[in-house]
């Protein structure tokens, strides 16, 4: 099967984030790709005498391979500033704060329930397009027993995909509750639609079923104090929308689907 260029250009951009390359920028790569002839004369200038030694006393040439050098640097902060325009384009950065861990922070300090944290960091993997699986929750909960709020000790969790996000987890002592933090970069509505899962993981505990029961509307609802029974059923529940056709709901946490006088369409956070 002949590879197509599209192909090269998904897979270069995969390289490009498992690398790093969407993790948005600190504060010196913010400075550099903002001034790139300011780093070509420093770092010129800073080469320039090494390369005197080196020539044996010859200025005018230590100073045009000085320049020469310095002229690389200079072209690595315009690539750096091509990259900082990529990431605003795809949301990925706003364009305008940076963070010493190169990432801007998103939400401040909550206290939420103990049981809601993978809940919280399947959410924010949605957001980032990342698969959130048991094993890695496995991860997570097993680094929640090092950490401690008084302490100032917490755990970052990174979840990479198109998007990147990280999550401070900082467990209370004598309490299952837990303090989190979240950095990336969300956006206006991105920001108001965590700060409502966030508070509603801080007030509820919110529990997993298999089942859901679908109102006459169409209208999921689902009871948050218990898990419910087992079942073994298929998860997709089957209704009738208004317009006559079948609708099919399936019982994700993300996925969420709207009944419409002609029909219906799906929401996504």
């Amino acid at each position: 099967m002949p590879i197509k260029g599209g192909d090269l250009a998904r897979a270069y951009w995969a390289f490009d984030r498992a690398i790093g390359g969407q993790r948005p920028p600190t504060r010196s790569q913010m400075f550099s790709a903002r001034r790139p002839l300011v780093v070509w004369l420093v770092a010129g200038i800073f080469l320039w005498g090494p390369f005197i030694l080196v020539f044996d006393g010859d200025v005018l040439l230590a100073l045009g391979v000085g320049m020469l050098l310095g002229g690389w640097f200079g072209l690595i902060a315009r690539f750096e500033r091509a990259r900082q325009r990529r990431l605003v384009r795809l949301g990925v950065w706003d364009g305008i704060h940076a963070h010493s861990v190169g990432e801007t922070r998103a939400m401040g300090k909550q206290r939420i329930y103990g049981e809601n944290l993978r809940p919280l960091c399947e959410v924010l993997a949605y957001f980032a397009e990342h698969d959130f699986g048991d094993s890695e929750w496995e991860v997570v909960e097993a680094a929640l027993s090092g950490t401690d709020i008084e302490r100032d000790a917490w755990y970052s969790h990174r979840l990479t995909g198109r998007r990147t996000f990280t999550v401070r987890i900082a467990a209370v002592p004598d309490s299952t509750d837990a303090f989190v933090e979240i950095y990336g970069v969300l956006g206006g509505r991105g920001k108001f639609l965590m700060g409502g899962v966030v508070h509603v993981l801080s007030r509820y505990r919110v529990s997993r079923s298999s089942t859901r029961a679908t109102s006459p509307r169409g209208s999921a609802t689902q009871s948050r104090s218990s898990p419910g029974p087992v079942s073994t059923a298929d998860p997709v529940s089957h209704a009738t929308g208004p317009s006559g056709r079948p609708v099919r709901h399936r019982s994700t946490a993300t996925d969420v689907t709207v009944m419409r006088p002609g029909g219906y369409r799906r929401v996504y956070p």
